[in-house]
């Protein structure tokens, strides 16, 4: 589920981005902002999840980033300007990020090799 967040999250807000831009007034590269600092996000979630689920738990690590993912998009959905959706949008794939990057260590952790990559590829087309 944490992998379908990420592919969600991101083929909801590409169609959206004109309506995003004519309701702020902002440029057409500013409102792609939005998208760069979504993956900017979810690259930067995958880097610092992995070695800190390993010094205080995965469990924490998951319920962390569901819960930034849950406060960045609290964010977005009440941004009063577009800088404030691109921080909301950069905290809340940050949070998927950290998710998705637990779930895959969750799976080659209790799987054999063979397994974890059969695991991991029914988890990112889910």
């Amino acid at each position: 589920m944490i992998g379908a967040l990420s592919a969600f999250s991101q083929q909801a807000t590409v169609p959206s981005l004109p309506e995003i831009q004519a309701h702020f007034g902002a440029s057409i590269a500013a409102t792609q902002t939005v998208v760069t600092a979504a993956y900017l996000g979810l690259a930067a979630g995958y880097l610092c999840a992995g070695p800190l689920s390993d010094r205080i738990g995965r469990r924490v690590v998951m319920l962390g980033g569901l819960g930034l993912f849950l406060a960045g998009c609290a964010m977005a959905l009440r941004a009063p300007a577009l800088a404030v959706v691109v921080a909301g949008r950069l905290l809340l794939a940050f949070g998927i990020g950290a998710g998705a990057a637990v779930a895959r260590a969750s799976i080659t952790g209790h799987f054999p090799a063979d397994a974890a990559r059969a695991a991991i590829a029914r988890a990112a087309i889910a």
